[in-house]
């Protein structure tokens, strides 16, 4: 799902979780601050200079297509859904290329599938292999006339985000009676903050790992080819994120899935959270964090 980003940077506050025997890496180290890789060599910002024209030239052209594919979600009956051959197409034209590993040996019949947070657009290459329902915020769900109509492209399962006790557990039969009823499995994005993948993850949020399911953790690797570019950063908006998603020639995600990983009698949600996260980062070869993010 497409997510609105925080203007601010994360402070830390101590969680307990899981000790880690492994050196973390400064917080900050976890973040893309800039599309821009500044760092790179000088070949590869004159290559950037180069490409400029055509990047622009793609804005164009994928932003006619944009307007055309809303005027086809506007009109089309609220229950319609885009055949697979479709979305397969959709995601070639806005320059999505997906690879995945491990899929049929790991991912039979998911339930809740959990990924690390690289980008605002990381739902789209899950949209390759199947269908799946994502959370999304119900007042927004039912302010926004587009947001109801994403259901078309990804399915959405509209909560009430509250703080307290008694919120979260109408939030967990909400989504509880959601999975029985519907089949579908559920993605969510455990970090809630969308990091750079070359440094650390950050510690996975326990909430969904308290629905007594199996969850099925994917590692999300996600760059974009042969220019010095991030494919995200933080504290940016949606639109801008847009812009450079159709500036880029393409972006190349990877999927690998992991073998589904089951709550034991003895264990507590973070330990259990902790244990999804050391398996997705050690896949990735980065440090499982053991701050928690909170919002200042």
């Amino acid at each position: 799902m497409v997510t609105q980003k925080h203007p601010h940077k994360p402070h830390q506050e101590k969680e307990n979780a899981a000790t880690t025997t492994q050196q973390q890496p400064p917080l900050q180290s976890l973040f893309s601050y800039g599309h821009i890789q500044w760092d790179a060599s000088i070949l590869y910002h004159v290559l950037l200079l180069l490409y400029i024209p055509i990047g622009i030239y793609l804005i164009i052209v994928r932003f006619v297509f944009l307007f055309f594919l809303l005027i086809l979600i506007i009109v089309t009956p609220d229950n319609f859904t885009f055949p697979p051959k479709v979305t397969n197409f959709l995601l070639i034209a806005f320059g999505f290329f997906v690879r995945v590993h491990g899929f049929k040996e790991n991912c039979d019949n998911p339930t809740i599938v959990c990924c690390n947070h690289r980008t605002t657009f990381d739902v789209f290459p899950f949209m390759k292999l199947f269908n799946f329902d994502v959370l999304i915020d119900k007042g927004f769900f039912e302010a926004s006339f587009l947001a109801r109509k994403f259901k078309k492209i990804v399915g959405a399962i509209p909560l009430v985000r509250g703080h307290d006790q008694n919120d979260r557990e109408k939030d967990k039969q909400v989504i509880l009676a959601h999975l029985a009823k519907c089949k579908r499995p559920l993605l969510f994005f455990a970090e809630g903050w969308d990091t750079n993948g070359r440094v650390g993850l950050m510690i996975y949020q326990k909430f969904l790992f308290s629905l007594g399911k199996p969850v099925h953790p994917v590692a999300l690797d996600v760059r974009v080819p042969i220019l010095p570019l991030n494919p995200g950063m933080l504290g940016t908006s949606v639109i801008k994120e847009v812009l450079w998603l159709f500036f880029y020639p393409c972006t190349i995600w990877s999927l690998t899935f992991l073998p589904p990983q089951t709550k034991r009698a003895d264990e507590s949600e973070i330990d259990f959270a902790r244990r999804a996260q050391v398996a997705t980062a050690n896949s990735l070869n980065i440090t499982p964090q053991i701050i928690l993010i909170k919002m200042p």
